[in-house]
């Protein structure tokens, strides 16, 4: 049952105020942090930034690794560890977790869902051990790894792209899907020369074979199960080449590892690291080589847009038109064009449906987005992809923006009270938008203690101006249900359509049953802001 609640609102107008990283981070000391795990382990990430972000999952720029739990984890720097637990009642919180603050004062690295909890602070060294990896706050055992710059007083999501090395490792190899482990150890394989294509140039769209060259240095055979090649280009693209079977490498011997990948694009490409998986463990080294990969057969001729200029509501679309340039018909699952939101997020525009292209045929290709954009700014063109046989194959790089204008409403805090009846929300909305914002409604909505859906809404809000914000009060009755009442999202209503304002963090609150007595509002503290975690 949904339960909807007209609220009264007192609205005061206020600049507006974002935070930004002060001048002078120091970017190069993230690269001298180790990997909080032993030597000889690896881990697959399995969820990188962007994905964190997309999903408002993390405030930093933060990884998932794939880990078995109670494995020990380990400070990855000298400074001051601070050992807390997440309580909120969400869906997913950050359990039993650490942050640890490095001797320069302005790093934070936060690892969550620690399989014990801990409590207090404490000066750690790198290597002490900080606990161990766990399922805490999740359904499943991981291990999410944050890293955050300090802002003034607080911390905020460090630039990505200032970021060359993280924890020893090369940021092109942080990718979804790699197998991450420190190299500063001893295991018994090495490369014996530099990894080798079996045919470059090769052409787009096809298996390039690549063979590893291993050598076992120690008096003890090697059975490998698992190996892994990084590779990038110089144009910023990264892609991982991996194979799993049975090989044997004799004490003092050699072996050849094969293994084959389709490349994501056309031009150069170099090996960067060799990682592997052992019956001695995990092992991994830099490595070498190169190969090339022609043109793709199809070609953009022209790119139309529905505009250069959009507003906030509007659904991109556009047409490419296109050339198979080579002599042998060309069959697609899609095309894709991708980009970048001003929040740095990827978005897609897609054909969604199979094309034929003919030899030396130009025909026009329909893509469009199947969500409106609700974020005003600046709106990148990144690429131009078709896909086939399950492989995104990039055949044209742009160079673009679409201009959005229009409102935009953001949540800057939310603050919970109470009363013996109702609970106070006070939270703060910005437009950082272009225009001024006037919506029909603004709401508010959560759960109670029953599973049932409950939402404040404002019916009346005063127009708030670009770059100003204001601070909204409503008043929930909070009933007869005891229990915790958690509140999600808010949200406005926009010429007919919902717009979602992401909470930060999703506050809740305990009641229990009032009486009579209970005469004077009493504030309650509210829960620390935190970004709920996968």
């Amino acid at each position: 049952m949904k339960v909807i609640l007209c609220a009264l609102a007192l609205i005061l107008v206020l600049g507006a105020a974002p935070a930004s990283l002060a001048d002078g981070t120091d970017y190069s000391v993230p690269a001298r942090f180790v990997l909080p795990w032993k030597c000889g382990e690896s881990y697959r990430l399995t969820w990188d930034p962007q994905g964190h972000w997309a999903s408002g999952k993390a405030t930093g720029i933060a990884w998932d690794f794939s880990m078995p739990e109670g494995t020990p984890l380990l400070a990855p720097f000298s400074g001051r560890a601070v050992f807390l637990s997440d309580t909120r009642p969400l869906e997913t919180n950050y359990g039993h977790y650490v942050e640890i603050v490095d001797e320069t004062g302005q790093w934070l690295v936060r690892l969550a869902h620690l399989q014990e909890p801990g409590s207090g602070e404490r000066y750690v060294r790198t290597g002490d051990s900080i606990g161990a990896s766990g399922a805490s706050g999740f359904v499943s055992a991981h291990l999410h790894l944050e890293l955050l710059a300090r802002s003034g007083s607080a911390w905020a999501r460090p630039d990505l792209g200032a970021l060359e090395q993280v924890f020893g490792i090369p940021m092109q190899e942080m990718v979804e899907g790699a197998l991450v482990g420190p190299d500063r150890c001893l295991t018994p394989l090495a490369l014996a020369g530099p990894v080798e294509a079996r045919q470059s140039p090769s052409p787009s769209g096809a298996d390039v074979w690549l063979d590893v060259p291993l050598y076992n240095q120690t008096a003890e055979t090697v059975n490998l199960s698992l190996v892994q090649l990084s590779l990038y280009s110089l144009e910023g693209d990264v892609a991982l080449a991996e194979a799993s079977g049975e090989w044997i490498v004799p004490a003092g011997s050699g072996s050849v590892i094969s293994l084959s990948i389709v490349p994501p694009a056309s031009g150069s490409w170099y090996v960067g690291r060799v990682t592997w998986q052992s019956d001695a463990g995990y092992g991994g080294a830099p490595a070498r080589g190169s190969f090339e990969v022609t043109s793709p057969a199809v070609a953009l001729i022209a790119l139309a847009g529905s505009g250069a200029v959009l507003q906030v509501g509007d659904r991109p679309a556009f047409t490419a038109w296109v050339e198979n340039r080579s002599d042998a018909p060309l069959d697609v699952d899609e095309f894709v064009l991708e980009g970048l939101r001003p929040d740095g997020t990827l978005w897609q525009a897609r054909s969604n449906h199979p094309i034929a292209v003919r030899a030396g045929e130009m025909l026009p290709v329909d893509m469009h987005s199947d969500d409106a954009v609700r974020q005003a700014g600046y709106w990148q063109l990144l690429s131009l992809h078709y896909r086939r046989d399950g492989h995104l194959q990039r055949f044209a790089r742009l160079d673009g923006e679409i201009a959005v204008y229009g409102p935009q409403l953001v949540a800057s805090s939310f603050t919970l009270y109470r009363s013996p009846e109702s609970a106070h929300v006070l939270m703060r909305i910005e437009n950082i938008g272009t225009d001024i914002a006037d919506p029909d409604a603004l709401e508010v909505w959560g759960w109670k203690p029953n599973g049932e859906s409950v939402i404040a809404r404002i019916l009346r809000v005063a127009p708030i101006e670009a770059g100003q914000g204001a601070l909204v009060r409503l008043a929930v009755p909070l009933e007869a249900v005891e229990g915790t009442w958690r509140f999600v999202e808010a949200g406005y209503w926009l010429r007919g359509e919902y717009v979602s304002i992401p909470l930060p963090g999703q506050p809740a609150l305990a009641t229990s049953a009032t009486g009579p007595d209970d005469a004077e509002p009493a504030p309650v503290q509210a829960q620390p802001v935190l970004s709920p975690l996968r």
